[in-house]
């Protein structure tokens, strides 16, 4: 059987990943996390993956995130192959080309929440609108009130959006969310994915990994991966994508 077509003929193609394979050797065995993926991000995409435990979904979101290297196949970003990066190569796109939004929100204890929206910055000179753009997002994301507060001191949901915001800051082609709603509560599931639409109809790229049905509702696309490949790919309607806020 062949692969679904996952690829956007004739979009303006943000990523591409083609014919791409992932091979492990564990206990002596070779495991193919991916098996000739091809996939296509189109610019403004909000594309969700899906798949069982094993599917091959979070090898898919480290390749798209330059965390990882194919075994074989291209992947270009942003009009750049960067399937063969060395490691500091790869350090500097994710630096200037991707934001990340995880499931635990990987903030820093030790910084308040305007530091930490910084962050990403501390990897490229300092310029002088870099104070101003973190003030901005805080009061985009809905926390100008809590800029020196530590994120012990805020809630799972307002730490996600210091998370969102961090994301944002260097202005990236792609932004990449790993399980972002699996540590809150639904009410609060619901406020994050509302703000990542709103992102999505504002312009920006998002891929996000889930395993909730109504999470992936959201999004413009779904792709299932089984056994490291591509099972299907499928448009939400637009009435499906609408805030379900009051659904919990």
């Amino acid at each position: 059987m062949s692969e679904p077509a996952a690829v956007a003929q004739g979009a303006d193609v943000v990523a591409s990943i083609r014919d791409v394979s992932k091979l492990y050797r564990l206990e002596g065995q070779e495991v193919r996390a991916l098996d000739r993926v091809s996939l296509d991000l189109r610019r403004g995409d909000f594309v969700a993956i899906m798949g069982s435990s094993g599917s091959g979904k979070s090898t898919l979101l480290n390749v798209l995130g330059c965390l990882d290297r194919p075994t074989s196949g291209s992947y270009v970003l942003a009009g750049r192959d960067v399937a063969r990066l060395d490691d500091a190569a790869l350090s500097r796109v994710r630096g200037r080309t991707l934001g990340f939004v995880f499931q635990s929100y990987n903030l820093i204890p030790q910084l308040s929440v305007v530091e930490n929206i910084a962050l990403p910055l501390a990897y490229r000179p300092r310029q002088p609108g870099d104070h101003g753009r973190c003030l901005a997002l805080a009061r985009l994301v809905g926390l100008a009130d809590r800029l020196g507060h530590r994120p012990t001191q805020l809630s799972g949901g307002q730490q996600q959006r210091v998370a969102i915001a961090r994301a944002l800051v260097n202005n990236p082609a792609l932004i990449l969310a790993d399980e972002p709603t699996g540590n809150l509560d639904t009410a609060t599931s619901h406020e994050i994915m509302d703000m990542l639409a709103a992102l999505n109809r504002a312009g920006r790229t998002i891929v996000l990994v889930t395993h909730e049905p109504d999470i992936a509702a959201r999004a413009r696309r779904v792709v299932r991966l089984r056994d490291g490949r591509i099972e299907s790919v499928t448009e939400n309607p637009a009435d499906d994508r609408e805030s379900h806020t009051g659904d919990s």
